[in-house]
């Protein structure tokens, strides 16, 4: 019994030193990882409560995701997306909330898409207008022809592409989609427009 104790002191004294500076560094999901390893229920849980008290205190505030970063051309001035452009007639705009099916490669997969081009090609080359991190290391990416795909995995040292670079997606297995990008390794994504 009192070897039980000693050890749930050692996990109590271990969480408790986790907001020193060098695990202030540590991510969020890093230290719940953490936490989930402790095998004893009532060192684990006070583990957890921890993390929260620590977010709570803004201990991971510096190590949270990233700010978004966009990569587009700086000479060219960015569309506003909110509004239609005024050159395009009121009868030519869409209608609010009716959106146009997606049609395309990769189009089979947009939900409510009802379809898409299923038999259509094995691969494309397209050029990238923007590439875009939502935070997470997920980047999306918008082609010129206006299709946007976005990634499903994490990349480490993955470099997004530069406007107007070409870039190959490929259907893989079980529907999904590899995309090439210069001499990098395919990364998955998925059609989401």
């Amino acid at each position: 019994m009192r070897f039980q104790h000693l050890i749930l002191a050692m996990g109590t004294a271990t969480v408790v030193g986790m907001a020193t500076p060098a695990t202030a560094a540590m991510d969020v999901t890093d230290a719940m990882s953490l936490c989930s390893r402790i095998t004893k229920a009532d060192a684990r849980i006070e583990c957890y409560d921890q993390v929260a008290r620590d977010v709570a205190a803004g201990v991971f505030q510096k190590s949270a995701a990233p700010a978004p970063q966009t990569y587009a051309p700086a000479a060219a001035a960015q569309p506003n997306w909110a509004t239609p452009p005024s050159s395009v007639a009121p009868a030519q705009r869409p209608q609010v909330g009716t959106a146009a099916p997606a049609v395309g490669f990769g189009a089979e997969n947009v939900r409510n898409n009802g379809g898409g081009n299923q038999a259509g090609p094995d691969s494309i080359k397209a050029e990238v207008a923007s590439s875009t991190d939502n935070g997470l290391q997920q980047w999306r990416f918008r082609l010129a022809d206006g299709a946007i795909w976005q990634m499903t995995e994490r990349v480490s040292l993955f470099r997004p592409p530069a406007p107007h670079e070409v870039v190959t997606i490929k259907k893989g297995a079980l529907g999904g989609f590899m995309m090439d990008v210069g001499q990098q390794a395919s990364v998955r994504v998925r059609r989401i427009q």
